[in-house]
């Protein structure tokens, strides 16, 4: 890749990590998340839903002068803030809108379009966009997926693009403002009226979803399968000469991030060879990493 296209790639990167942020208790319908906090996840994913729905048939929209699409789209953001939880549709929002923000600091041209994707018979919603300097491929930001932000030509949902429509689309300016009306309703919400969404989390629990239920899915990684072995067979070579190879790649990648010094960018480019063997061990790299 270019230096153009990873210094594309670095918001992307950010509103992935800030989406997950914002949703501490995970993914409701993943197994892993649903273990780990003792069906937490998937209780307040529940209440997510639930007011997402109350709250659209109340007739509240949070954002002035866009469509009733648009400001859906708000309350999903915002009903994921505030439980903290959510499935693919939460995680795409909360990130769509943090690119629109990130991009615009990073001085991204205003021009860039922002889109909600779907696979045809995969039910599943992410992030991408068409940055003329992330090469020909668009950028995918799934942070419901195990891994950072890739191209879609790498990308497990993605890749085939014949597949791929794309339900919603946002200038930056639209989606950081978004993102901004969300963040702040759901801290107004968090801040004034607790009692009612405990109450709403109660309500919820006596139909949680155990784990052997077998409704929960598997956690996956964004990579496509092939592309992912064919990264881990290069990374996990046991031939020296391949390694040393994989080690020099790693220091150019190093110093495309700014690196300088022998020791630092050593020290780094090892960094970067063990994660790229998490990111492309069969589950991806974890959330947590």
């Amino acid at each position: 890749m270019s230096q153009e296209g990873i210094n594309a790639l670095t918001p992307a990167d950010e509103a992935v990590v800030e989406a997950r942020n914002a949703l501490p208790f995970g993914r409701g319908n993943v197994g892993v998340d649903a273990q780990k906090t003792d069906l937490e996840s998937s209780i307040r994913t529940r209440s997510v839903m639930r007011l997402t729905r109350d709250a659209e048939a109340a007739g509240h929209t949070p954002m002035r002068g866009v469509d009733a699409d648009m400001n859906w789209n708000v309350l999903v953001a915002m009903s994921g803030r505030i439980f903290g939880a959510g499935n693919c549709r939460e995680h795409a929002r909360i990130a769509s809108f943090a690119y629109g923000g990130l991009a615009q600091e990073s001085g991204r041209s205003s021009e860039e379009k922002i889109h909600l994707a779907t696979k045809a018979g995969v039910d599943h919603v992410w992030v991408e966009t068409d940055h003329p300097d992330a090469d020909s491929s668009p950028m995918v930001i799934d942070p419901w997926a195990n891994g950072s932000a890739i191209l879609a030509e790498d990308s497990r949902f993605a890749k085939d693009r014949s597949a791929v429509t794309r339900t919603d689309t946002f200038d930056l300016s639209l989606a950081a403002e978004a993102g901004q009306i969300a963040k702040a309703t759901a801290e107004e919400a968090l801040a004034h009226t607790q009692g009612r969404l405990q109450q709403r989390l109660a309500s919820e629990r006596p139909d949680a979803v155990p784990l052997e239920s077998g409704r929960y899915r598997e956690e996956v990684s964004v990579l496509d399968d092939t592309f992912a072995r064919r990264v881990g067979q290069k990374v996990n070579t046991a031939d020296p000469r391949g390694m040393l190879n994989v080690e020099l790649e790693a220091v150019g990648v190093a110093m495309s991030l700014g690196g300088e010094g022998v020791k630092p960018l050593t020290q780094e480019a090892s960094q970067i060879v063990e994660k790229a063997k998490k990111f492309a061990s069969p589950g991806g790299m974890s959330r947590d990493a």
